[in-house]
């Protein structure tokens, strides 16, 4: 399967292109729980993402929330978790960039509230670490950084 997507890729390098063969690698190489993610509803996160990346990149801070709120409300079983929580990761990533800290902060708890895996929930406080950090919250970063490790033993 992985070489008819290479073949049919050779010669092209548009955005469109590498998107869609991201994506094949990723679903050719997740493992079986999270091919079992329901694809449409993947599919309308992704779309919803790209509609918070593009208002973070036009400074359009003040719809991110929203945005992020309707991806929240699909509801992600646990296996399929890990998406939502590697989209609220890299949401956050770009507002703590761009200097949007309680904004980040907020996408963040929000995301908390919708995952249960606990090493998914370590990820969160991790990044939840990093907003206070940057905000110079010392304390509760450190707060943050132990809730981490001691979920992630779990």
């Amino acid at each position: 399967m992985m070489e008819a997507i290479r073949s049919n890729l050779r010669g092209r390098r548009d955005r469109a292109s590498l998107l869609l063969w991201i994506v094949a690698l990723a679903a050719a190489t997740a493992p079986a729980a999270a091919r079992d993610c329901d694809k449409r509803k993947l599919a309308r996160a992704e779309m919803q993402y790209q509609i918070v990346v593009t208002d973070i990149e036009k400074g359009n801070f003040d719809g991110v929330f929203r945005e992020m709120k309707r991806i929240y409300d699909l509801g992600f079983s646990p296996p399929c978790q890990r998406h939502l929580t590697e989209a609220v990761e890299k949401v956050s990533d770009m507002l703590r960039h761009k200097r949007q800290l309680e904004l980040a902060r907020k996408v963040v708890e929000e995301g908390l509230k919708y995952v249960e895996v606990k090493s998914l929930q370590a990820r969160l406080y991790r990044e939840l670490a990093y907003i206070y950090q940057k905000q110079g919250q010392l304390d509760k970063a450190k707060e943050n950084f132990r809730r981490a490790l001691k979920l992630d033993e779990q």
